[in-house]
């Protein structure tokens, strides 16, 4: 009987992790970010001259997870995610700015539940 009890604490306390979970939303959710700017760091070595660092933030539930990023040629970077999103940034003007509607999915549905995803 004891181990029964035991058994039935277990998986009543492992049952929120289930069966309560935030919603991601959807990927076709309109994704608002804000870009805030970082004090520039002093002290850095190396031939590189940090000339501006940002902090990018969005309460849309499949932003984040950056680790690529590369100039459009444009005046504009473009960052990706290993998700396979993308995020237009547009460095002209007097701050850097995310382009409206640029957060977009660029990885391929194979199946119901299998995506190919490829930067």
């Amino acid at each position: 009987m004891l181990r029964w009890l035991l058994l039935a604490v277990v998986v009543v306390g492992l049952a929120p992790g289930t069966f309560l979970r935030t919603p991601t939303g959807l990927r076709s959710d309109v994704a608002e970010v804000r870009v805030t700017p970082i004090a520039a760091r002093t002290g850095v070595s190396g031939d590189l001259t940090l000339t501006g660092a940002w902090e990018l933030s969005s309460a849309h539930g499949w932003f984040g997870g950056f680790s690529a990023l590369v100039a459009d040629g444009e005046g504009g970077l473009i960052a990706g995610s290993d998700r396979g999103w993308l995020l237009d940034i547009d460095l002209s003007g007097p701050a850097p700015h995310a382009v409206p509607g640029s957060f977009r999915f660029i990885g391929r549905r194979e199946s119901a539940r299998e995506e190919v995803v490829d930067l």
